[in-house]
């Protein structure tokens, strides 16, 4: 009777175990990954050859997932010319809420005024509805502001150099302006002979 009973018991003890360990390798194994979308516009005199631009996503805490090449928390993009584009995913393995913050390293053209903003990233992983997968849920803020945006923006700035200046309608060219005096001025000139000539030959 008694060995039943420690068998009985050590078949639960076994079940309990495999029920254990599978419920937590369904837990282990899984993961979402989030990619963060960012965007680069510019206005004004634009270089012919498109300029790299340095973007910068940085982890609020040391040990928050990063994108694979991080360093020190930090992982960089380098983007060409005005364009859309995003960060490599960032692998999450366990529930929580993380945060991040995406910025603009400031570029090396004289001419260029890189915008500073400064985008808040607030991560959110949780369980499924089926209690072992795990969803993302990502809200991005501009620093200082409410209102959420669905991806980092950055406009940057270039001047217009005086020759490169846009024309309006209303501006004309000055050699036209010569030309139409000088033109003016010789046909006063030939008004002016024949008058002279004419009151000669009629003084005669």
């Amino acid at each position: 009777m008694k060995k039943n009973i420690f068998r009985t018991f050590l078949a639960m003890v076994m079940i309990s175990l495999c029920l254990f360990t599978c419920g937590y390798t369904a837990f282990a194994d899984s993961t979402v990954s989030v990619s963060l979308p960012v965007k680069i516009t510019a206005s004004g005199n634009r270089p012919s050859s498109p300029e790299t631009y340095t973007l910068k996503l940085q982890a609020d805490e040391p040990d928050f997932p990063m994108p694979a090449g991080s360093k020190d928390g930090v992982y960089t993009l380098g983007v060409r010319g005005p364009v859309s584009s995003v960060f490599p995913a960032i692998v999450f393995d366990r529930v929580g809420v993380y945060t991040y913050t995406v910025f603009q390293a400031k570029g090396s053209n004289s001419s260029c005024t890189y915008d500073s903003a400064v985008y808040v990233v607030k991560i959110t992983v949780s369980y499924g509805a089926d209690g072992s997968s795990l969803e993302a849920a990502i809200a991005m803020y501009p620093a200082g502001a409410q209102v959420k945006t669905a991806q980092a923006e950055f406009v940057n700035k270039y001047a217009y150099p005086p020759t490169d200046t846009p024309k309006t309608g209303d501006e004309a060219e000055p050699a036209l302006y010569v030309s139409l005096c000088m033109l003016s001025l010789s046909a006063m000139l030939v008004c002016i002979f024949f008058m002279k000539h004419s009151r000669k030959m009629s003084s005669r």
